[in-house]
């Protein structure tokens, strides 16, 4: 199973910013976000010293994938893992995040029905 950024917030993020930047610039870059309730992010960039994410699959693939992870972590009681780039978050601060996260990615849909399989 290949990791993503949901499932990191568990295992751990496979790169840290330094301390310093996860409990100053971090803090304050993730309390917007959440603030604002949205966020913008290079939607291309992997996740530092993460494997790179496939995308020779079908759509549904990857929607369930990301179904998968988001049921992971519900189902998460152990200790939740500090985010490479701002630092420490709770349970809930993590799913907002994740929730901005998914959003911002969701502008990659374009609207032409060829992209869309059936459920």
């Amino acid at each position: 199973m290949q990791q993503n950024p949901i499932d990191y917030s568990m295992t751990g993020y496979p790169e840290m910013k330094p301390k310093l930047i996860r409990q100053t610039i971090g803090k304050k870059v993730v309390k917007k976000f959440l603030t604002d309730k949205k966020m913008s992010h290079n939607l291309q960039a992997p996740v530092a010293g993460g494997a790179l994410i496939a995308h020779d699959g079908l759509p549904i693939d990857g929607i369930q994938a990301l179904i998968d992870a988001i049921h992971r972590f519900q189902a998460w009681d152990g200790e939740l893992q500090e985010h490479g780039v701002f630092g420490a978050l709770s349970k809930e601060e993590y799913a907002t995040y994740f929730a901005l996260h998914i959003t911002d990615h969701f502008q990659e849909i374009k609207a032409d029905s060829t992209q869309f399989v059936k459920i």
